[in-house]
């Protein structure tokens, strides 16, 4: 009998463990996950909002700061679920809120 180590992906359905571990970050933040994985649809999604924007210009290098680390995490974590699920499709979109925020949408499917 094989054991299945925690990072093998079947190709047929989506190791949604897995994917909470990777955005785990992003969860612990607010995040919200949905997915399917016993329909014909196999799907993982995730809404992230991006961190808070200042307006204020004393604080423009540090917004800048707070964007390119949370871009290099998200990227990271992308970038492991290619390389667990390398024929996964990916869908990318942004929605402004009314808050003015812009929330990230990643729909990750087979």
């Amino acid at each position: 009998m094989k054991i299945r180590k925690f990072n093998e992906s079947n190709s047929d359905t989506i190791d949604t463990k897995y994917l909470n571990f990777i955005f785990e970050e992003f969860i612990e933040q607010g995040a919200i996950v949905d997915y399917d994985t016993e329909s014909g649809d196999v799907y993982w999604e995730i809404f992230i909002l991006e961190p808070e924007i200042s307006e204020d210009i004393n604080k423009y290098f540090d917004n800048m700061t707070s964007l390119t680390v949370f871009s290099k995490n998200l990227k990271s974590c992308i970038d492991k679920v290619k390389d667990e699920y390398p024929s996964i499709d990916l869908q990318f979109e942004f929605e402004i809120l009314e808050s003015g925020r812009r929330e990230i949408h990643l729909l990750f499917s087979l």
